[in-house]
Order: C-alpha cells, then structure tokens, then sequence
C-alpha cells in the first residue's frame, strides 16, 4: 500500500485546472502531473475524480476545516 501524500492548496488547484484544460482526461491530466512535478508521486484517479466533484460540488478545493472549535 503507498503512502499518504497531503497535496497543497496550489497542487489541487493544479489538478482542477488542468483537468479541464486537458478535455476532462485523466490520462492526459497525469502525464501533465508528471511532467510538471518529476519527482513527486501522481494524484491516483479517484483522488482527481473526488477532488474535481468536491470542486464542482462546493466551487472550493481546500481541505475541510476540521476540528475541536465550537460549543463546550
């Protein structure tokens, strides 16, 4: 099993526009990953997939906020 990767506010953002610009093309957008960034691991599929719905879903790719903040 690989490791977790944590991508960036700007690596998302990365993804979901190049998803688009390659024609909605998962192929495409991972060779365009590759190339890019050389020598960091590839998003898989359905974490492109799950982003790119999150985006289109909520119109933000940032990582939810979670935490212990509210009434005690």
């Amino acid at each position: 099993m690989s490791p977790i990767v944590s991508y960036s506010t700007e690596d998302r953002i990365f993804i979901v526009k190049n998803w688009y610009l390659c024609g909605e093309n998962a192929t495409l957008l991972l060779q365009k990953w590759s190339a890019t960034f050389r020598n960091r691991p590839k998003p898989s599929r359905a974490m492109a997939r799950d982003l790119i719905r999150k985006f289109e879903r909520f119109g933000y790719v940032a990582d939810d906020l979670k935490g212990k903040a509210g009434a005690k």
